[in-house]
């Protein structure tokens, strides 16, 4: 996946998001890939936010990878547990049941 990239067709930009991106050059294309930004997003991003900028693909590679508090890291797994099997109010956008 190329940094500009994610569920939906629209290049997002740092900027789209100033709540949470900042500090980030507001012109530069958000990277999920980078693990910075991956944290902030599921440490303080709204679900609906990161499931535009994230596939399932990118969540679960994300939480190979990247190191994030505990209870964020068995948060975001299981809501990927759940898109990824269909359950009930889990959306396959990568929302989940974030509040």
């Amino acid at each position: 996946m190329e940094p500009s990239s994610g569920p939906s067709s629209r290049t997002w930009r740092y900027g789209d998001f100033p709540e949470l991106f900042w500090d980030a050059q507001p012109d530069a294309i958000i990277d999920v890939r980078n693990p910075v930004t991956f944290a902030r997003l599921l440490t303080r991003g709204r679900a609906e936010v990161i499931g535009k900028l994230m596939s399932p693909d990118d969540l679960r590679e994300g939480l190979e990878t990247v190191d994030l508090p505990k209870h964020v890291e068995l948060f975001w797994r299981e809501v990927l547990r759940r898109v990824l099997s269909g359950a009930p109010g889990a959306s396959s956008s990568g929302e989940g049941e974030a509040s």
